[in-house]
Parts: C-alpha cells; sequence; structure tokens
C-alpha cells in the first residue's frame, strides 16, 4: 500500500505495471506504453497475436472522481481500468469505452457530478473476460 502524499508519477506506475501483471497472469502479452504521453497506457494482444486490445489506467490512491480529461471523445483505449491503491492488494474497476461515455452522460446531468464516484458503482469485472479471450485463437 502507497503511503498518503506519494508522488503521482510513482502512484500511476503503480497502478499501471499492477494491471499489466494481472493481464499477463491470465495469458495476454501485456506491454506498457511510454509514461507521460498521450494516448494508451498498455497494449495486449493474446498468445496468437489473434486478438489485441488496448486500456487505458487511471490510479487512485484513495477513493475519488476520476479524470479522463478535458473531453471524453479524446478516449482512444477499448477498456479503461481504474486501481485504486487503498489496500495492500488494489481494487480495479474495469469499463468499456462505451460505458464510460454513457456514464459521462449520466454525471453531465447530476448536481455536483464531480464529487461522485459513479464508476465505482456501475463498473463490473471483466476480469473473466480478460481470461477467456486471452486464449482464443
Amino acid at each position: 500500500m502507497l503511503s498518503k502524499g506519494q508522488d503521482r508519477q510513482i502512484v500511476g506506475n503503480a497502478g499501471m505495471y499492477f494491471i499489466a501483471y494481472r493481464l499477463s497472469r491470465l495469458g495476454w502479452n501485456a506491454m506498457p506504453t511510454s509514461r507521460n504521453a498521450r494516448g494508451v497506457d498498455i497494449v495486449i494482444y493474446n498468445r496468437y497475436a489473434s486478438i489485441t486490445r488496448t486500456i487505458q489506467v487511471k490510479t487512485l490512491s484513495n477513493y475519488a472522481p476520476i479524470s479522463l480529461g478535458k473531453s471524453i471523445d479524446g478516449l482512444i483505449a477499448d477498456f479503461i481500468i481504474v486501481c485504486v491503491l487503498t489496500e495492500e492488494v488494489p481494487s480495479t474497476y474495469i469499463m468499456t469505452k462505451t460505458e464510460m461515455i454513457e456514464l459521462e452522460e449520466i454525471q453531465k446531468q447530476l448536481p455536483n457530478a464531480t464529487e461522485k464516484d459513479l464508476w465505482a458503482a456501475n463498473s463490473k469485472s471483466l476480469w473473466e473476460t480478460f481470461a477467456s479471450v486471452s486464449h482464443e485463437k
């Protein structure tokens, strides 16, 4: 578990590498991209290189609203994975790009939308999906 006040770069790295580790354990080849560059954080492909996916990782050191930038229109990843480092084993929340766009529309209509943690309440565990798809040809 990271301590309070930990450098944002270290927090981000911890989350990204944890997600890459989890995906690798499920049979994916996981390649983190250049840090601090625009775009996706991890590119994954199955053992046959017949299926590829892109991942945007958002890492938090506590439960808080996440930022996807000025507009969700620039989101290019297939999946957004939120990694919360509040426990020894991080909590993870996975959403597709489509689900995130729908969630943004809901948040726009809520008062104090920046205070809502809808990503945690509305995401579902897709780790099983990643596990089954990684072995397809």
